[in-house]
């Protein structure tokens, strides 16, 4: 198999890795995260994380 090394993005201080950066075939970018302790991936569109951060902010917030 020759598949490239994951390019992870990280946390800035503490360098916790967050997830994968791929562009998708449509052109959009998205974070691929892995679930814990198995094999499942999740491609997460940047827009729709964007969404949810701001959708849970506000929600703590009140």
């Amino acid at each position: 198999m020759n598949r490239q090394k994951a390019r992870l993005v990280r946390t800035p201080i503490h360098k916790i890795p967050l997830g994968e950066t791929i562009k998708k075939p449509d052109g959009t970018y998205a974070l691929r995260v892995k679930k814990p302790k198995s094999n499942e991936y999740e491609e997460v569109p940047m827009d729709t994380l964007m969404s949810i951060m701001v959708k849970e902010a506000e929600r703590s917030a009140q």
